[in-house]
């Protein structure tokens, strides 16, 4: 947001504070976010050809199937701030893929192109 050279007056500080934090967009605790931000998950992963989507009522995560019909899991953890992807094994246990910041790597690490192949963790 700005750049201060020392030594800086208090006023320039706060007009660059208030310049920066007025960029940002507080995170929506609320139930009507959580519900805003899952259709936005949902719709994001029916344009990448997930199928078989199932949201979450209260929380931003959906299960869902691939391309290759693994039922796979996206889920916002908040308090890490990260996205967890998942894929069930046969045996029925969510074993992780990874978990990642953006939104949309998440979605293209769950629902790689067709011919690409994610090792599962074992």
């Amino acid at each position: 947001a700005a750049i201060l050279e020392k030594p800086f007056h208090l006023d320039a500080l706060l007009e660059a504070v208030a310049t920066a934090t007025g960029r940002s967009v507080p995170f929506d605790r609320s139930d009507a976010g959580e519900k805003a931000r899952t259709r936005e998950l949902v719709t994001a992963l029916q344009h990448r050809g997930a199928t078989e989507i199932e949201p979450s009522k209260r929380r931003e995560w959906a299960t869902f199937r691939d391309m290759k019909q693994h039922l796979c899991q996206i889920y916002w953890w908040q308090a890490r701030g990260v996205y967890q992807v998942g894929r069930y094994t046969e045996a029925g246990k969510l074993a992780m893929i990874g978990q990642f910041i953006d939104r949309d790597v998440a979605i293209d690490i769950a629902l790689p192109e067709q011919g690409v192949v994610i090792p599962a963790r074992r």
